[in-house]
């Protein structure tokens, strides 16, 4: 009696699991691979005015000025790094003057480093974009604020 039930409940426990482990939604979302995108920064003076050259992890040959749109997906970390130190001294900023749904906060510097990072909340909706605010301080001069986006696309990339 014992090995005829032994075979139909190994059978039913490896299907629940096959089936508990196995069934994956569709639809991209925050737990589906979150990754590190990592922008770059570094301060330029073009006709005398402070600016910042651009780029991020996802293209980083691509450079541009003050309005990069850095693609990202909901659960991703951003985190934003100086590549020179020559013309900023420092971050005091990143954020957004009311939250959004892709900024909701502040990015919060990395202790002992001049980086700072944020999380794109796991609930953000994709085919958003946001503008947000660095502000920076030169060696020299007083600070500015520089306003790129961030985006999210119809689908994860």
């Amino acid at each position: 009696m014992k090995k005829n039930l032994i075979f139909p409940t190994v059978t039913l426990f490896v299907i629940a699991i096959l089936f508990a482990g196995g069934c994956k939604s569709a639809v991209p979302g925050p737990s589906d691979n979150p990754k590190k995108v990592i922008i770059y920064l570094k301060a330029v003076r073009i006709d005398g005015k402070k600016h910042l050259e651009m780029s991020d992890s996802n293209n980083p040959d691509s450079t541009v000025i003050d309005s990069l749109a850095t693609i990202v997906n909901p659960g991703d970390t951003v985190v934003w790094e100086i590549t020179s130190y020559r013309k900023i001294k420092k971050i005091e900023k990143i954020g957004r003057k009311t939250p959004g749904k892709i900024i909701n906060k502040d990015a919060e510097q990395i202790p002992d480093t001049k980086k700072f990072k944020l999380v794109v909340p796991a609930n953000a909706p994709y085919d958003t974009q946001e503008k947000y605010d660095i502000k920076f301080k030169g060696w020299v001069s007083k600070s500015t604020t520089i306003d790129p986006y961030l985006r999210i696309p119809k689908e994860a990339e």
